[in-house]
């Protein structure tokens, strides 16, 4: 079996990371092949930026929502003059479930690096600390 294990933490000498050496070494023993993923060994930033769009943007199964996401986004009122000079030519000709087509392409290499290995995985295993809520001073207990 193939298995991708995503691995969140900072520091090699954590609970978490004792937990990854022994749930490889178990992978191992049994035979199945894996890649772990260190989320901050690789420098992921979990968070969303506009250059991460073509990543999230609906497909050929919501032609309506495609055509609207290409015009709010692509063609945006408020873009600004360098994008609608660079985009209007090249996307004019084009139908919005092309031009998301070529947004896909052009995404960011690093998120479609990560797509494509849980794309290839037969199983997902993440190991990451999960820490319990932190209770506000003077709240009542439920």
């Amino acid at each position: 079996m193939k298995i991708l294990v995503v691995y969140a933490h900072p520091e090699s000498r954590s609970f978490c990371h004792a937990v990854l050496q022994q749930f490889v070494r178990g992978l191992d023993d049994a035979g199945h092949t894996h890649e772990v993923v260190d989320l901050y060994a690789i420098g992921f930033d979990p968070v969303l930026k506009s250059r991460d769009l073509p990543n999230w943007l609906p497909d050929e199964n919501a032609p309506d929502v495609v055509e609207k996401v290409v015009k709010e986004q692509v063609f945006a009122p408020d873009a600004s003059v360098l994008q609608r000079v660079l985009a209007w030519p090249m996307l004019r000709k084009k139908s919005p479930l092309e031009i998301m087509t070529l947004l896909r392409k052009r995404g960011p290499k690093d998120v479609r690096e990560q797509q494509d290995k849980v794309a290839r995985a037969q199983a997902l295993v993440f190991i990451a600390p999960i820490y319990p809520p932190i209770k506000k001073p003077g709240s009542a207990r439920r």
